[in-house]
């Protein structure tokens, strides 16, 4: 391999198709036919993908992963992501955030390390920093993988509130007809969320559909922008059907899967009349979030399973989950943030409509804080309006089961 070369490209450069395995957000594997290197970047991929699930259980096997790899050559290639992934698995975020910013200062166009940090920043709710990265410059007319930079741009500048900017660079990016490009199809969904072009995300995802499904990385989250917009312009019997096949796109029972299930069944319980068929889905939901109250690293993650114990009606979970110690290694204003929102949650559980508002409009400026994307955190616009409801008697009280 040649030295320029892993110079410009870093990690990207080590095998061309496992990078673009992991930009495509598909399952990858070490064979035993490749070699010791190609073998040692799939593990590292992994264990990255292990910190992105933010929960103490996957941290540990991240962190066991990264033991193992110490003893490989990669280390010595690419120190500074080496000292990241630790970093992050220690819980030090901002020397995490540094180390793969130093990374990318030497591999100006490691794509893969550009969307590391990317995911990092996403879900740390570090979306103010997108622009320090995410630009619009030579990187886009990469022959390989500009799509797929292209895609992360269109995502950070809906992000930033740029949504029509962000709209042509996706509409951009897809044009170069790369059918594994699926970031930039969620980069241009998003888009088009934000516009409120809900009739034109039905139509391009059932047109697109066995191309989208067949992705076990973005089918769930995927399937549900298609669930939610068709709510949104009132096809609901259709949308109760789109949730149901994201549920079934669904590998097992950690809790990390249900965000997207759990985000739709607010928004379902604001639009519509619960019935017995979404108080038994929404007891499911509740208990595979059980586990996550003291294995979560996530205010986000909590957020949704107290909406899940909410809609549930547990108040024993819903008790454990907002007395639960803080989250130590995060910042204190996202702690703050991410506190509020539990009890606010809490309070709206109690009957307590006007604290609950108000909690979460004192806090609407630090919703960002705690990760995800902006149109995942319209549930909170969602409980303002339920909480609101209920206090003038437009809905009854959230009914224990």
């Amino acid at each position: 391999m040649a030295t320029g070369v892993i110079s410009r490209y870093g990690l990207t450069a080590i095998c061309a198709a496992t990078s673009k395995t992991f930009l495509s957000l598909k399952p990858r594997v070490a064979t035993s036919g490749t070699g010791a290197r190609a073998r040692e970047y799939v593990a590292l991929l992994n264990v990255f993908d292990y910190l992105c699930n933010l929960n103490g259980r996957d941290r540990a096997l991240a962190n066991e992963g990264l033991s193992i790899l110490h003893h490989g050559a990669l280390p010595g290639s690419f120190p500074a992501i080496f000292h990241g992934l630790a970093a992050w698995g220690d819980g030090r975020l901002s020397d995490a955030r540094a180390h793969f910013a130093e990374h990318l200062d030497r591999h100006a166009h490691d794509y893969v390390a550009l969307f590391m940090l990317h995911l990092f920043d996403f879900l740390h709710g570090k979306s103010d920093c997108y622009e320090s990265y995410l630009c619009a410059d030579s990187r886009c007319e990469d022959e390989r993988f500009g799509g797929y930079y292209q895609g992360m741009l269109a995502f950070a500048l809906c992000e930033r509130g740029q949504v029509e900017a962000g709209l042509a660079t996706a509409l951009a990016a897809c044009d170069r007809g790369d059918p594994d490009d699926i970031y930039t199809v969620h980069a241009l969904i998003h888009c088009w969320h934000a516009l409120g072009e809900h009739e034109q995300i039905v139509d391009y995802l059932e047109s697109r559909r066995t191309w989208w499904e067949a992705n076990p990385g973005m089918n769930i989250h995927i399937g549900w922008h298609l669930a939610i917009s068709l709510l949104a312009i009132g096809r609901t019997a259709e949308s109760g059907h789109a949730y149901g096949q994201l549920r079934a796109y669904s590998a097992g029972h950690h809790a990390e899967q249900d965000l997207d299930a759990v985000n739709y069944c607010i928004r379902r319980y604001l639009a519509l009349a619960p019935d017995p068929a979404f108080l038994r889905e929404v007891r499911d939901l509740a208990r595979n979030w059980a586990p996550s109250i003291y294995n979560s690293l996530s205010y986000f993650n909590d957020a949704h399973a107290a909406c899940a114990f909410l809609l549930a009606g547990d108040r024993a979970l819903m008790r454990k989950l907002v007395e639960r110690p803080k989250i130590a290694s995060l910042a204190p204003e996202t702690v703050n943030a991410g506190q509020a929102i539990l009890d606010a949650i809490n309070s709206l559980m109690n009957g307590d409509h006007t604290d609950c508002v108000q909690r979460l409009e004192d806090t609407r400026g630090d919703w960002f804080r705690i990760g995800g994307s902006v149109a995942q955190r319209e549930i909170f616009d969602n409980l303002i309006a339920v909480a609101t409801m209920m206090n003038e008697r437009q809905r009854p009280q959230l009914e224990l089961p």
